[in-house]
């Protein structure tokens, strides 16, 4: 208890810095392997993480002969992600948004481009988890061997165990139980938008679901919860005290 008591936590500007620089450190690279193969498979690999530097332009009609299961469509828009001039991704995305008092609810559905930024005769593959799963596997296995990742050690934290700080490295089921337990308030937002992700190939379905109070009010809810969450999580760090996903997991951040 001693021990634990005299430890420093890091402050919530070097978590942050850290988390940055394992992004870059892990992402960037990854980036521009996909923009590499975006080009050699002409638009077949696509992801959209790290660096995104692109946007999306408005088109005022629909390409001629397109079909799409959106009904009314009332937005066209070609987007592109990734370096300037080294895309990661372009898609044409037509969609359909309606207000009800303040809430707005939007369907759409996405069509591949190849790399000239025209319609691909298939769907290709998107990348994108793969490069997020690295990332989370990155920072466990340093986390599991180590005690802390590359961005840790630029910004002088690590992870401990706080009953026994000495050790370096944590055990397995900790590190994975820490990084699930980021995720605690995005719960509601994923079973509020499950049903989204289901209906992501029926369009009719997905604009009957968005349409519906329970999505309208899940929606409400799963922010409040969202916000909640990241406000007590910094108000936690900033105090230099454990936030809840350290304390769930047996964890604490500190400096050294």
């Amino acid at each position: 208890m001693e021990a634990e008591n005299t430890m420093r936590r890091a402050g919530f500007w070097r978590r942050i810095g850290s988390f940055v620089l394992d992004a870059v450190v892990v992402l960037l690279p990854l980036q521009v392997v996909v923009a590499v193969l975006f080009g050699l498979t002409n638009g077949q690999i696509q992801g959209r993480f790290g660096l995104n530097l692109g946007g999306c332009d408005q088109l005022s009609q629909l390409p001629p002969g397109l079909q799409t299961q959106v009904e009314n469509p009332n937005g066209v828009q070609t987007c592109t992600w990734g370096f300037p001039g080294l895309p990661t991704s372009k898609l044409l995305v037509v969609s359909r948004s309606e207000t009800e008092g303040a809430f707005t609810s939007t369907v759409s559905e996405s069509f591949w481009l190849d790399k000239d930024g025209q319609l691909a005769d298939r769907a290709g593959y998107d990348v994108t988890w793969i490069a997020l799963l690295l990332l989370v596997v990155y920072m466990v296995v340093l986390e599991i061997r180590r005690g802390r990742t590359l961005g840790d050690r630029i910004m002088r934290i690590r992870v401990v165990d706080p009953a026994r700080p000495e050790v370096v490295g944590l055990p397995a089921a900790r590190s994975i139980g820490r990084r699930l337990a980021y995720w605690i308030g995005a719960v509601p937002a994923a079973v509020v938008n499950a049903p989204i992700l289901y209906y992501r190939y029926d369009v009719a379905k997905m604009s009957a679901y968005v349409a519906t109070p329970a999505y309208r009010y899940g929606s409400y809810i799963a922010l409040a919860a969202v916000a909640a969450w990241l406000i007590w999580i910094t108000v936690t760090i900033v105090r230099k005290r454990d936030p809840i996903y350290d304390r769930l997991a047996r964890t604490a951040v500190i400096r050294g």
